[in-house]
């Protein structure tokens, strides 16, 4: 379970997740986000009150992020590589 907390004066979001899957794979701390210890109202604070103070480098991080997810997510490379999974299935199998 999980939620989702967002500033859009700051466009951040805050997640408190308790289980994170998926989550380790798509945020490399301090390069497009940051890992916090789950319920660690401290540290969840300091990360909030360092993105508000160093604005530039927060929209950076934002932007990292957006093409990583653009980049794992992207619906037609995702199409691509199932397709040539097939592929290599079927030509294994041969």
């Amino acid at each position: 379970m999980f939620s989702v907390k967002g500033n859009l004066m700051f466009r951040f979001v805050v997640f408190d997740l308790e289980v994170c899957g998926g989550i380790l794979d798509q945020i490399v701390d301090g390069y497009n986000g940051f890992l916090v210890q789950p319920r660690n109202p401290t540290e969840i604070a300091e990360k909030i009150l360092w993105l508000i103070s160093n604005p530039k480098e927060a929209k950076h991080m934002g932007m990292k992020g957006r093409k990583i997810i653009e980049e794992k997510f992207d619906i037609d490379k995702r199409i691509d590589r199932i397709i040539s999974l097939y592929h290599r299935i079927l030509e294994d199998r041969s």
